[in-house]
């Protein structure tokens, strides 16, 4: 399954819906990158883990902040996320692969791959439970070579002869 997302849409929903947090806010938790661009806030949110707490700092703020953090880390990633995140680019975008192909779980848990370029995400999720072939890390190369932008506005249609 492949869909294209509008830029920001993550960062937005976050913002007004999931946890109603003003830009300065967010910026304050998530770094001021992140109210303009899904994949730092993804980036920012993925990177995280609980070896990078400052567990000593007598500071309120980067307490509050490593707390949301681990908290939207704890939400964000998929199921397939367990067997491993992967940092994936071409020269159009740049994202991150949830899930290790070669992982026992990746046959029930499926592959996500989210891509993002500064005014779209494409996502392609590779379910593959009842399928007799499973993708290979290969394959999953291939197609984020392949992504590319298209100037084109519309279906390609050919005049009938």
């Amino acid at each position: 399954m492949a869909t294209k997302c509008t830029p920001h849409e993550m960062a937005d929903e976050f913002m007004r819906g999931d946890i109603k947090m003003t830009p300065p806010a967010f910026a304050a938790a998530f770094g001021p990158e992140a109210v303009d661009s899904d994949y730092e806030f993804t980036k920012r949110v993925m990177e995280f883990s609980p070896d990078r707490m400052h567990h000593w700092s007598l500071g309120p703020p980067i307490h509050a902040q490593e707390q949301v953090l681990l908290i939207t880390k704890s939400i964000l990633p998929a199921k397939s996320a367990e067997s491993g995140i992967f940092n994936v680019h071409n020269d159009t975008y740049q994202g991150f692969q949830q899930g290790n192909p070669e992982a026992q779980s990746a046959k029930k848990d499926g592959i996500i791959l989210t891509l993002y370029a500064t005014d779209d995400t494409f996502e392609v999720v590779f379910a593959q439970k009842e399928s007799t072939h499973s993708i290979s890390q290969p394959e999953i190369n291939r197609i984020i070579q392949s992504l590319h932008r298209s100037e084109s506005k519309g279906p390609a249609v050919s005049a009938p002869h």
